[in-house]
């Protein structure tokens, strides 16, 4: 893979919402072999009170969403800015969840 691909599937989030996918194949494998069961991206969460803009609730609820891979946090844990960024991997053979309500550190589903 090209170093600009590598850095492209691991950049800094960007508000942007296009998807796109980059595949190359090892020598003995081909397209048509490859299986695609999950898949790495940046979700974004709004909306929580300040002291809550931390590396462990961003860790808290990337979990519930899947394999968190990344937070977008400084050395000390702060997450800067009007949200959270949360890197995931998710199993794209199972169905997308369908809202989260997050109230005072517990998840629940909806």
């Amino acid at each position: 893979m090209k170093p600009t691909h590598k850095k492209s599937l691991h950049r800094v989030p960007s508000p942007s919402i296009s998807i796109w996918w980059v595949y190359r194949p090892k020598d003995e494998e081909s397209v048509d072999d490859a299986t695609f069961v999950g898949v790495s991206f940046w979700v974004q969460i709004h909306n929580l009170p300040f002291k809550r803009t931390n590396k462990v609730t961003a860790e808290a609820i990337g979990k519930c969403l899947g394999t968190v891979e990344q937070i977008d946090a400084s050395s000390s844990g702060e997450c800067q800015g009007r949200y959270l960024r949360v890197r995931i991997h998710l199993d794209i053979t199972q169905p997308l969840c369908r809202g989260r309500m997050v109230n005072g550190g517990e998840v629940e589903h909806q």
